[in-house]
């Protein structure tokens, strides 16, 4: 599809394992999968001067790039399949974990390390995740927070009185 697709309030897109959407274009885009289609092969974002807002849940079966432009997950998730991977990732452009929403990426036991391109609405502050040799693969979720609240998810911020990094990883 070239040029702007016009929708009605509430409309979803549907999507499947042999699907695969290219965002290319100028400023912000707002996208919701239906339920059943919550599913594509590939996810590209090239968004110049803008991000991408992700209302529903997604899974990707092969590939994520992310080029330019964020995508912003609020409080759903990101799925990759066991083959997929993440090309790309930068101050540029990466995951914007800013609810309770993870990106979820497989780690292999005892493979190298992967990198979680996320950070916050506050910047790109990525996590690299290894599993040791006696772990088993696993899908690992990960989410940044802003600050460092003193019971991990609750509590006061430590970072107003004391010299912390100011943002909490989450990695499950």
């Amino acid at each position: 599809v070239a040029g702007a697709i016009h929708t009605s309030a509430g409309a979803s897109l549907t999507g499947s394992a042999a699907s695969g959407v290219v965002l290319n274009g100028l400023g912000d885009v707002s996208l919701a999968f239906s339920a059943n289609g919550a599913l594509l092969d590939t996810f590209l974002i090239h968004q110049t001067n803008g991000n991408v807002t992700l209302n529903s849940e997604l899974s990707v079966e092969s590939i994520l790039e992310l080029h330019q432009g964020n995508l912003i997950i609020g409080d759903n998730n990101v799925r990759l399949s066991t083959n997929a991977h993440i090309a790309g990732g930068s101050l540029n452009s990466y995951v914007v974990t800013n609810g309770t929403g993870t990106l979820s990426i497989l780690v292999e036991a005892g493979g190298p390390g992967v990198l979680f391109p996320c950070g916050s609405s506050d910047g790109y502050f990525p996590a690299q995740v290894l599993q040791g040799n006696g772990a088993a693969d696993a899908h690992i979720n990960v989410r940044v927070d802003n600050g460092v609240l003193a019971e991990g998810t609750t509590g006061v911020d430590l970072t107003l009185t004391e010299p912390l990094v100011n943002h909490t990883w989450f990695v499950g």
